[in-house]
């Protein structure tokens, strides 16, 4: 393989309502997998797991991961947050975790596990889609790839996944 993992992410600001007067908070619209490639456990909690992503035919339950400076500053830093259910942009999420203070992606205060998708753009987010990837193969090989290969093996991992089939540019 080329890739230990893909991710993609883009940011948007973030509606909190459902007690007191609403609050914007900095998200960051992630994939599910993108604790897991990052290699940040959380500080508190669990990372998205598959059974959190919906799957044709099923539902799941929306989740959230909170950030340690918003955890602190909303909830002072109460453990009791896990489980908690917050309002974000009109839909209820679970916080199913707290990441640690030294996780400071793009600098959101609450990450949104979601499944982007070819065609449906995601609401109030930022048009331009971050594409980070994690390989554990030495820096200094040459690839072994050329790019357009690689650029397909991006545009067909599940978690870009794109109805009817792969992304095709």
């Amino acid at each position: 393989t080329v890739f230990d993992g893909v991710i993609a992410s883009t940011i948007s600001d973030v509606a909190m309502t459902g007690s007191g007067d609403p609050e914007r908070a900095r998200g960051n619209i992630v994939t599910f997998n993108t604790f897991t490639v990052m290699g940040v456990p959380p500080l508190l909690g669990r990372t998205p797991t598959d059974a959190d992503r919906p799957a044709p035919g099923r539902a799941a339950e929306p989740i959230v991961v909170l950030g340690h400076r918003f955890w602190q500053a909303r909830f002072g830093g109460d453990p009791g947050v896990l489980g908690r259910q917050l309002r974000l942009n009109g839909e209820i999420r679970t916080v199913v975790a707290v990441m640690p203070p030294r996780f400071m992606w793009r600098g959101a205060d609450v990450y949104l596990p979601t499944v982007f998708e070819r065609g449906r753009p995601v609401e109030g987010a930022s048009t331009t889609l971050s594409c980070p990837v994690r390989s554990t193969s030495a820096t200094t090989a040459r690839p072994t790839v050329p790019v357009p290969p690689a650029t397909a093996i991006l545009m067909t991992d599940p978690f870009l996944r794109a109805p009817g089939g792969p992304v095709r540019r």
